[in-house]
């Protein structure tokens, strides 16, 4: 997993069209719960709009989606939508040759 930053967009009109619509399809399914819900999501939104925030990717697939099966090992990384580039290939090899350094010294740590 590796860290990296990104801002929250500010609402659109199109945005706050779909959430209007949204809205009214959760009161005329007479769902409070779907209605709460949608309403909570949009203040959050509109509340940390511009933010510059912080989340984990899989230093592989650049996806916040690393989900186990149910024997515990990790699926298969998502296919890229952008493809390969250059900007993932250095990402691999600053996080290779950051996990290699850390195995390294854990194995001096074990060793007497």
């Amino acid at each position: 997993m590796i860290s990296t930053t990104y801002v929250v967009c500010t609402i659109t009109a199109e945005d706050q069209a779909r959430h209007e619509l949204a809205l009214a399809r959760a009161e005329a399914r007479g769902d409070p719960d779907e209605l709460a819900a949608e309403k909570k999501v949009f203040e959050e939104w509109a509340a940390e709009q511009g933010q510059t925030k912080e989340r984990l990717l899989c230093s592989v697939c650049l996806t916040p989606w690393l989900v186990p099966t149910a024997s515990g090992t990790a699926r298969p990384h998502r296919a890229s939508t952008n493809g390969p580039s250059w900007e993932k290939v250095r990402l691999l090899r600053r996080t290779i040759a950051e996990m290699q350094a850390e195995l390294n010294r854990m194995l001096d740590a074990l060793e007497p």
